[in-house]
């Protein structure tokens, strides 16, 4: 027979990881209406977030772009080891539902003195297309966790690895 565990015991899960973002000038010259602003950004649960990165390895196939089978592996964060540049010969309507999802982690703080209260995006709460990507950016470097440069880092470190287990199984004849 199986345990039976009581009811509160189900809910003792970790809850998903969340990341308070603000909106910073990026040098003085910045003007951006976005400044001052803060979002909260929420993982999205494990099964979204597998179809997620399926539905956009399968967007970058249709554009013929090859990704390693090791990336694919993955997952998302495979997808944020890429990079958002790999979706760029995607058609939009592939896209287009990838692109609404990831938005759909982020809530803003509408007051920056209380940032305990949040609430759903509306349209003009972003005012600048930059701060739409820098926040699918971080949207990605939640869900992976790790940044982009730690996955590049990851990445070079995979390629070495793969390159020295090459040369190691290589023979070569004595001269």
């Amino acid at each position: 027979m199986g345990e039976y565990v009581a009811i509160g015991d189900i809910n003792s899960h970790m809850p998903r990881k969340t990341k308070l973002v603000p909106i910073t000038a990026k040098g003085p010259e910045d003007k951006s209406r976005d400044i001052g602003k803060h979002f909260l950004i929420t993982e999205m649960p494990a099964a979204q977030a597998e179809k997620w990165a399926m539905r956009a390895y399968l967007a970058m196939s249709h554009a013929r772009i090859e990704v390693p089978q090791e990336i694919v592996a993955l997952g998302i964060i495979g997808v944020a080891m890429i990079g958002m540049r790999a979706f760029s010969e995607s058609k939009w309507i592939d896209l287009e539902p990838l692109a609404d999802e990831m938005m759909g982690c982020v809530q803003i703080c509408p007051d920056p003195n209380n940032l305990a209260v949040v609430r759903g995006l509306i349209a003009d709460d972003i005012e600048e297309v930059p701060t739409r990507m820098f926040l699918r950016k971080e949207v990605l470097e939640l869900h992976a966790g790790f940044t982009h440069a730690d996955a590049l880092w990851m990445l070079g470190l995979r390629v070495s690895a793969k390159t020295q287990e090459g040369s190691q199984t290589t023979s070569t004849s004595p001269g």
